[in-house]
């Protein structure tokens, strides 16, 4: 679906920034389907539109690349939460990164980017819970939501409500 489904919304979203004809339908997916409509489009994700500056076959690469390490990133932070030591929690990221399931999302993008921003939503609740609230981590939190949102995966954000849940029921917070 990479190749079949996602590259072709993104030669689709490059074609309408670059001809000035505007988002709101588009002739040459699902003949004639609203483009905003359909998330998978992505045409409010900003990592998006800053992919589109760089040719389509690179941008694409570029985009699973730069969201595989956001997800490296965003265990080996989530890690850090659960006390894990520096290598340990860089195991974690390594780990995750090369796990079937993982290595299976790149065929769906959206997937794959609603997938590496969990945790980092997850590590900041971790982190609001544990210590004071910070703008920080409101901030990443509300980052993290909105971003898989943007990108095309709306139950990304309900698999995030259910950690998040179990995470307050857990540490005997409120909801």
């Amino acid at each position: 679906d990479l190749f079949r489904t996602d590259l072709g919304y993104f030669c689709e979203f490059r074609r309408k920034l670059y001809s000035g004809e505007g988002f709101a339908i588009t002739s040459n997916l699902g003949n004639g389907m609203p483009i905003l409509a359909d998330p998978q489009s992505q045409v409010f994700y900003p990592v998006r539109w800053f992919l589109a500056l760089w040719p389509v076959n690179l941008a694409n690469s570029v985009g699973i690349a730069f969201h595989m390490v956001l997800l490296a990133i965003g265990t080996a932070r989530l890690a850090r939460t659960f006390r894990l030591r520096g290598e340990s929690a860089f195991t974690a990221a390594i780990l995750v990164c090369l796990a079937g399931t993982t290595l299976d999302l790149f065929r769906h993008a959206n997937y794959l980017i609603g997938f590496s921003w969990i945790p980092f939503g997850w590590a900041c609740v971790r982190e609001i819970q544990s210590t004071r609230i910070s703008a920080m981590n409101v901030l990443g939190l509300g980052l993290s939501i909105a971003a898989m949102g943007l990108a095309g995966d709306p139950q990304s954000i309900l698999h995030c409500g259910i950690i998040f849940g179990v995470e307050a029921i857990a540490s005997g917070i409120q909801l």
